[in-house]
């Protein structure tokens, strides 16, 4: 699963509760076609977060010309049945080209984000 950034709502990013529509912006890829799994705790500043979304995808766009394709828990992680999805997450991680951490303030006292990063450290 993945999320081409351009269909990344700023409101969502704000917004620390879930949304299940927004698994509906998702799209099915294969395994290390999704270009960078994104990291980052929902309690975190919305504002400064959106910011550097934008400079990702502004630097990615420069680069190669087309739109990323991100895994980002709130669009990629069906949020009617987040206990079976977290069990992919493993997988969703491994299957990405690149990690980006969007280090707030929060994030470091979030256990999802640090088993996210115990999990890249396995893979990787």
């Amino acid at each position: 699963m993945g999320v081409p950034l351009d269909r990344v709502e700023e409101a969502s990013i704000k917004k620390n509760t879930p949304d299940p529509e927004l698994n509906k912006l998702a799209i099915h890829s294969s395994f290390g076609k999704v270009d960078c799994f994104f990291s980052h705790s929902w309690r975190d500043n919305g504002d400064l977060k959106w910011r550097a979304i934008q400079e990702f995808r502004d630097e990615f766009n420069a680069l190669r010309h087309r739109e990323p394709i991100v895994w980002i828990d709130k669009y990629c992680i069906d949020q009617t049945n987040i206990d079976e999805n977290l069990k992919c997450l493993p997988m969703s991680l491994a299957g990405c080209k690149g990690l980006t951490i969007f280090l707030g303030e929060t994030y470091l006292t979030r256990l999802w984000c640090l088993i996210g990063e115990a999990e890249q450290e396995a893979v990787g």
